[in-house]
Formats: structure tokens, C-alpha cells, sequence
């Protein structure tokens, strides 16, 4: 893992609502998504995040 500060990066896929990033990255068994607010406390980025495996995450236009 590199230390960088993903809510400052282009790495960041933002949402249209804007209130959530998205980072993929690359792993052994396939791609990983975290997802993570981008208006979060310092104190907080490390505690406020989900990840998941890509292939669990569906687009919430197509899901509804």
C-alpha cells in the first residue's frame, strides 16, 4: 500500500452527487474498490472507508 492521500488525487473517481470518490486498485485475485467521502476530518480518514471486490460493485443507475 503507498501513502498517498487519494481525496486529493486524480486517482479518485468522483461520484455526480460528488460526496463520494472511488479508488480501484489492482490485486492477486482481481481489482478492489475502496469507496471514501471526500469531505472527512483528517482524524477520520482512517476509519471512514469501504472496500470491496470489483466484481460486487454494479452501477446505481443499472441497479435501480
Amino acid at each position: 500500500m503507498h501513502d498517498v492521500d487519494a481525496r486529493q488525487g486524480d486517482e479518485a473517481e468522483r461520484s455526480d452527487g460528488g460526496d463520494l470518490a472511488a479508488v480501484a486498485e489492482p490485486t492477486d485475485g482481481g481489482v478492489e474498490v475502496t469507496f471514501f467521502p471526500l469531505e472527512v476530518a483528517d482524524a477520520d480518514v482512517s476509519t471512514t472507508w469501504l472496500t470491496a471486490d470489483a466484481d460486487s460493485v454494479v452501477d446505481l443507475a443499472a441497479w435501480r
